[in-house]
Parts: structure tokens; sequence; C-alpha cells
């Protein structure tokens, strides 16, 4: 191999490399306001739930400051590999645009402004069926028992449900995207305890296909 090719092959691993450990930010539609290009989008479907934070028995008003509690989820497209992590409002309530496949929220990062930032494996998957569709995944309630250390660092334990509030969801989303309630399809989240903690390796990887095959 001449030094041309070697040059060649040494950047397209280094492309490779960079590529593999890009992540993409879902802007949440519903802080964007950009409701008419959601609606037109066909290489794409609109996908909206939630994320519900109970601690110590209270719901905490999720922020986006530097000193304010906040919380972001990641997901995991598994038809790439591609990772994505979406924005929520202060209520939890988001609304992205997702290409179709099935993910996994392999982890909810969330900020203590007393000390510093965290995460969980909440352990949830979704599909989104198609492309061009309007899909509520529901909304993942999160029951977080935490406690601090004596230099006040955070600790605890974390329960995870999903809830169908299709009822409570559906005018705002009717509303903003000027359509009926039969446009919308219902594609509810799972908590799937049996999802590996990390997928990051073949037979985890493998491991988590399978479960996500037989439940959707």
């Amino acid at each position: 191999m001449d030094r041309a090719s070697r040059l060649k092959m040494i950047a397209l691993a280094m492309f490779l490399l960079v590529t593999a450990g890009c992540v993409t930010t879902e802007k949440n539609i519903r802080q964007t306001g950009e409701w008419e290009q959601a609606r037109l989008t066909q290489d794409a479907s609109i996908v909206f739930g939630g994320i519900q934070w109970i601690e110590n028995g209270k719901e905490k008003k999720i922020g986006s400051g530097m000193f304010e509690f906040g919380v972001k989820p990641g997901l995991l497209r598994l038809e790439d590999k591609s990772r994505h992590f979406g924005e929520v409002d202060e209520g939890g309530d988001f609304v992205w645009t997702l290409q179709k496949g099935t993910y996994v929220m392999f982890r909810i990062n969330y900020r203590d402004p007393w000390s510093g930032n965290y995460f969980f494996v909440p352990k949830v998957a979704f599909k989104v069926p198609d492309n061009g569709g309007i899909y509520y995944v529901g909304t993942v309630k999160v029951e977080f028992e935490s406690k601090r250390d004596f230099i006040g660092g955070l600790s605890g334990s974390a329960k995870i449900q999903v809830l169908d509030e299709a009822n409570e969801s559906y005018p705002f989303m009717v509303k903003k995207l000027r359509v009926s309630d039969e446009a919308i399809e219902k594609s509810l989240m799972v908590h799937e305890k049996r999802l590996p903690g990390t997928i990051d390796t073949t037979p985890e990887f493998q491991m988590a296909i399978q479960l996500l095959n037989a439940l959707f």
C-alpha cells in the first residue's frame, strides 16, 4: 500500500471514529414553536410524551439553567446505533421529530443544582413505526428516593413506571398541529427490567434487539 492509500485509510478511520461518537440534540417543539415545519416533515415523525419527576414524594419543576434542576433523556436508535438527547420543558413534556425505528432510553441525565450531574438507566424503550406520523409514547414517571452524604452528594434509587395520559395530552397536540384525534397513533413506551444496563457491547446489543423484537 502506497503512502496516499495509507493516508486515505487513516482519514477514513478517523472519520468513522468521530461520527460513531456523534450525539444529536432533539429540540423540544413545545419550546421552539416549529409546529408547521414538524407537521410537514415526511422523513421523520412527531413523537410526544413526558417525564414526570417525583422526588421524595414531591413533583419537581424541571429547569434549564445551570443552577436549576434539569433532566435530559438519552435515546439510542437501534437501527443505526445513533444517540440522541431530548429536551423537555419545565413540566417534563416533550415533542420531538424522530425517524422511524426502535429507541432505547439508555439513560436519563439529571442535574442537581447543589452537587452536579448524575444519571441512571431507566430501561425504557419505544417504537416509532413509520415516518410522517404522529405518535404518543406516554409519560415516564420517575419516583426518586434521594439522600445526601455529609458533603452534599446525591444518591438514591428510582422506581420507573410508564403512564398513559393520552386524554390529557391529545387536545394540546390536536390544537397545535391542526389535526384530528384519529391522526394520532399510540405507541407507548415500555419499561423492561430485563434490558441490559448498557448497550455498548455486541452481546448486550443483541440481547436488547431480541427483547424488543418480542415486545414490539
